[in-house]
């Protein structure tokens, strides 16, 4: 069966409101496409977009030949998380969103899912690597603003 991936582009709509980084996250959860006017786009926006391109080029992989799930659906709430797992399990990626939520606000504790449990795993910006395991029944805590959005790379290691 050919797999079936999601399709969102990155477009000027809201660009007032919802920042350039949080609209690349969301097409990067799917086939990542850009439908913005890239001429009205400032030099801080195309880096932005640069930048993003790069990483999505790097775990695109994951997200378009590897498993999804569904961590926090954005129907039920406020924020959202969505992570892809390689079919080998040796890495994946964690996208947060949190659109608008009145302070003080908390995101509750992401759970991951689909890891190798006795393997160890490093999440990009969090301190010391834990096993699959843990990963999965500690979980892990992630602070955003409004309309914040954060896009975590996850890799096997092989030591604590």
């Amino acid at each position: 069966m050919p797999a079936i991936t999601m399709e969102a582009w990155v477009t000027d709509w809201g660009k007032d409101l919802v920042p350039l980084e949080f609209r690349f996250h969301v097409s990067m959860c799917g086939s990542l496409g850009v439908g913005g006017n890239l001429l009205e786009w400032t030099p801080s926006e195309r880096e932005i977009a640069a930048n993003c391109i790069s990483l999505y080029k790097e775990i695109r992989h994951i997200i378009q030949f590897g498993d999804q799930f569904r961590l926090i659906s954005p129907q039920k709430n406020d924020y959202s998380a969505v992570q892809y797992v390689s079919k080998n399990k040796s890495e994946g990626v964690l996208f947060i969103f949190r659109t608008h939520i009145p302070d003080p606000f908390n995101i509750p504790v992401i759970y991951l899912r689909g890891l190798e449990p006795d393997w160890v795993y490093e999440i990009e910006g969090i301190e010391n690597p834990r096993s699959g395991k843990a990963w999965m029944s500690a979980g892990l805590k992630v602070d955003l603003k409004n309309l914040q959005s954060k896009s975590l790379k996850i890799r096997r290691t092989n030591s604590l």
